[in-house]
Order: C-alpha cells, then structure tokens, then sequence
C-alpha cells in the first residue's frame, strides 16, 4: 500500500473489507479530496490474488487498453448514469468513474502511477 500512495503522491484512505462468507478479503484504497481532485473519481482494492481479483472484477470483454466499461445507474437520482472503466493489475482492481465512455488525461496518469506501483510492490 506504501507504493501506491508513493506513486499517486497522494492520502489514500485504507478501508478493509468486511469478512463475508464466500467472498474474498480485500483492502480499499479511498482517495482523498485532493487525490480526486487531480485524477477523478476512483479507488483501488487489493485482493490476496490474481484469482480472486479476477473472480471480483467480473471483467467480461476488456477493450484493447484492458479497460472493461460499465454503465452505472443510480436508481435513487434522476441524473444521468455514469461509467465505470476496470482494470485488472494482477490482484488490483482499478475502478474510475467518468460522465462518458472514454478514457482522459486523469486516467492516464492514473493507469501510469497503479501499473508503477503494482510493479514496485512485487
């Protein structure tokens, strides 16, 4: 987790999963105010393996930069729904949210920093 607030250069709020039955433990990374204000709307979990990131992702057809779209409704609002674009890094999971279905300038920099971090954490 060290690597990834060294890389982000940003707080990043760690939140535990709770112990379900059936499911995986994992740790949340939550970005700070600051952290969303530079790269939007996101948040890291860590699960204990690829599989189980895998198995949680639910990643169905990747595009070719390995970002996996979804659609979010909010049924409690009348706003418009939102994108959710995932992405696996071994036993990451990245989730951004975004107004449109395409990647920015924040996502890139994101995506840079997580795969530095993944890779400076092995």
């Amino acid at each position: 987790m060290r690597a990834f607030h060294e890389e982000l250069a940003v707080d990043l709020h760690v939140r535990p999963s709770p112990k379900l039955p059936g499911f995986p433990s994992a740790v949340a990374l939550k970005p700070s105010a600051e952290a969303q204000r530079r790269y939007g709307e996101f948040q890291i979990v860590i699960f204990d393996s690829a599989t189980e990131a895998r198995l949680m992702a639910h990643n169905k057809r990747p595009d070719a930069r390995g970002v996996d779209w979804t659609k979010v409704y909010n049924d409690l609002s009348f706003d418009p729904p939102i994108w959710c674009a995932q992405k696996l890094y071994g036993r990451v999971v990245l989730r951004w949210w975004n107004a449109e279905r395409r990647v920015t300038d924040d996502w890139r920099r994101l995506d840079e920093v997580v795969r530095q971090a993944v890779a400076t954490a092995r």
